[in-house]
């Protein structure tokens, strides 16, 4: 038989930080969701509210038991990896988003003018062609060019 607990109304901002390491604002959150009591008018019940958040962290933790040295090992590698990205980036191995979109947008606008360019240029080029075989190797050619163009761009990193 369960024992009747007296309620205690309490103001959530004055103990959600201190007592259940929360903020008031993640309290709430997790009222919308249901796993806490609702506050009414600020206040909640802390027997029952400390219960049902005992109970939600309970819940979480099953089957993430995560030892100390394992947390350990993971912070050692995140900050292992950080280091590298660092050393990679002052070593110009690594480039920022905006720069390689601005360079590849350079290699995209100059294939682009190519092959707007393709049918005046072909057109000159394939217009004293001697034979069908000719003008197909002429126009293969031109257009071999500009695959080569779009497999080796030249995404140099400008100097700051």
């Amino acid at each position: 038989m369960k024992k009747k607990v007296k309620k205690v109304p309490v103001k959530l901002g004055e103990i959600s930080d201190h007592y259940f390491g929360i903020s008031a604002r993640r309290y709430r959150q997790l009222a919308t969701l249901e796993v806490v009591p609702a506050a009414n008018d600020g206040y909640i019940d802390f027997v029952e509210s400390a219960a049902a958040l005992i109970k939600y962290y309970q819940g979480n933790s099953i089957g993430r038991e995560v030892s100390f040295t394992d947390e350990k090992q993971r912070k050692t590698k995140i900050e292992a990896d950080h280091k590298q990205l660092k050393l990679d980036k002052e070593k110009n191995k690594l480039i920022e988003t905006a720069v390689a979109s601005q360079l590849w947008a350079k290699v995209v606008m100059s294939v682009r003018q190519k092959l707007l360019n393709l049918p005046m240029s072909l057109a000159r080029t394939v217009y004293g062609a001697e034979s069908l075989a000719v003008t197909k190797d002429l126009i293969e050619k031109y257009i071999y060019e500009i695959l080569r163009e779009l497999s080796e761009p030249t995404l140099k990193n400008p100097k700051k």
